[in-house]
């Protein structure tokens, strides 16, 4: 089967692998079912996993508990219905895939992954794009912290009919690993970024676990991101340009920024948590924006500028500081 773009925007998916859904329901047995791509998810009485496997694994009538176990074997132990590989740099993904080094702490199959989405990284977020709006890489971060060793990226695999506790879980553990992790301060802080991939499942469920985490990441001076094949939040530059699609599922964790001011804007909530970070720099840079939008301003999010600036909306005096 040919490679299929992602978006239109020339991301290939991975050869390699190939998706099964394993479905069930109480009136008879489990079974398991091999896709070209991902369908729409059933609803109702079934439930299903999305899982991705190697093509020349025989793929025929297998129980959900017997995948369980094939999935344990070709990816490492199970725990709490989920795995989760080590975090290791994109950089020396790379260098294992050119054969310099060795991930012995990362088997073939997650290795894969792994070097699927450093190749996206390199070919897509480090270089511009002509639908992009503005000058300069998709990601204007992403290359210096490639080279510096600081974009980090594990590989999950959820075994959960609705997988988002789970990826829950496994966010929250990735928040005190990156709070935990050096750099904590300085410049460098700023691009240290670690990514969890989830090959096995579709995009509405990073989507959804992202809008249920966004606020407790961002009281923590974090933002959480997500990124998958039919991510359809628009670029701040060009609203046709859709930069958040990627070949692999996965959601990403990194330090706010005082550029962030675009993605906290709509929410009093995280605002606040904006303002409390940034103090004075962040009232210079909503008069920026003010001044020179570089996207379509709602009168609603005049308003909740405009009061920032003018001190009416405030960081609340009881709430904890938020870490630097």
């Amino acid at each position: 089967m040919a490679p299929q773009s992602v978006g239109g925007q020339g991301i290939p998916r991975p050869r390699s692998h190939v998706c099964v859904r394993v479905l069930s329901d109480t009136a008879g047995p489990s079974r398991a079912t091999a896709l070209d791509s991902p369908p729409e998810s059933p609803r109702g009485r079934w439930s299903s996993l999305g899982l991705v496997v190697p093509r020349t694994l025989p793929l025929g009538s297998i129980t959900i508990t017997s995948w369980y176990r094939i999935c344990a074997g070709i990816r490492g132990a199970v725990v709490d219905n989920f795995s989760l590989t080590p975090f290791v740099a994109l950089r020396e993904v790379l260098q294992a895939l050119r054969g310099t080094i060795e991930l012995t702490e990362v088997d073939a199959s997650d290795l894969g992954v792994l070097g699927e989405v450093a190749r996206w990284t390199v070919d897509y977020l480090c270089r511009t794009h002509e639908d992009l709006g503005r000058s300069g890489d998709v990601c204007p971060y992403t290359q210096v912290a490639m080279r510096e060793g600081l974009l980090y990226s594990a590989v999950c695999h959820v075994f959960d009919a609705d997988p988002r506790p789970s990826m829950n879980a496994v966010m929250m553990q990735t928040m005190k690993d990156f709070e935990s992790r050096p750099p904590r301060m300085g410049a460098k802080a700023g691009l240290k970024a670690m990514l969890v991939l989830f090959p096995s499942l579709e995009g509405e469920w990073v989507d959804d676990v992202q809008l249920s985490l966004s606020q407790t990441f961002v009281e923590r001076g974090l933002m959480i991101g997500e990124f998958h094949a039919e991510c359809e939040k628009p670029g701040l530059h060009n609203q046709e340009f859709k930069p958040l699609r990627s070949p692999i599922p996965l959601l990403a964790v990194r330090n706010m920024m005082l550029t962030d001011l675009a993605f906290l804007k709509d929410s009093d909530a995280k605002l606040k948590c904006y303002l409390k970070r940034f103090g004075d720099a962040a009232l210079n840079a909503i008069g920026g924006y003010l001044r020179s939008p570089h996207d379509v301003v709602t009168p609603e999010v005049a308003n909740r500028l405009e009061a920032a600036v003018y001190g009416i909306l405030v960081p609340d005096d009881d709430d904890e500081p938020t870490p630097k």
